[in-house]
C-alpha cells in the first residue's frame, strides 16, 4: 500500500531492498524479501508526457507572474502598475477640475 502510486502508472521505479544478516531481524528481512519479489513482478509501460500548447502558454504566464513577484520583493515598481496608478490619478484629477469648473463642488 505504501508505494502503490509509485509502482504503477507512467513511472519507472528503482527499488533497493535492504536486509540484515542478524537473526534478530529475521522476520523483517523475510518480509522485505517477499515484498521485493512481489514488486519485481510488477510490469508497466512508462510513457513520456507530451506538453500541449495550452500547457506551454500557462507555463509562460506562471514564469511572468513569478518574475513580477520577484520584482515586487526587490522593491521595484512594475511599469504596468505604475502607469495604471498614474492614469487613475489623472482621471480623478481631471474629474475634480471639471467639477470645480462647473461649480458642482
Amino acid at each position: 500500500m505504501l508505494m502503490q502510486d509509485s509502482l504503477g502508472g507512467d513511472a519507472k521505479t528503482l527499488m533497493f531492498v535492504n536486509i540484515s544478516p542478524s537473526s534478530f531481524n529475521e522476520a523483517e528481512t523475510q518480509a522485505t524479501l517477499v515484498y521485493g519479489a512481489r514488486a519485481k513482478m510488477i510490469e508497466n509501460q512508462a510513457t513520456k508526457n507530451i506538453e500541449t500548447k495550452i500547457v506551454g502558454q500557462l507555463k509562460g504566464v506562471i514564469a511572468k507572474l513569478q518574475d513580477n513577484i520577484a520584482k515586487l520583493r526587490r522593491g521595484e515598481v512594475l511599469k504596468s502598475i505604475h502607469v495604471a496608478i498614474i492614469n487613475l490619478f489623472n482621471s480623478k484629477w481631471r474629474m475634480k477640475i471639471w467639477l470645480q469648473m462647473y461649480n458642482i463642488l
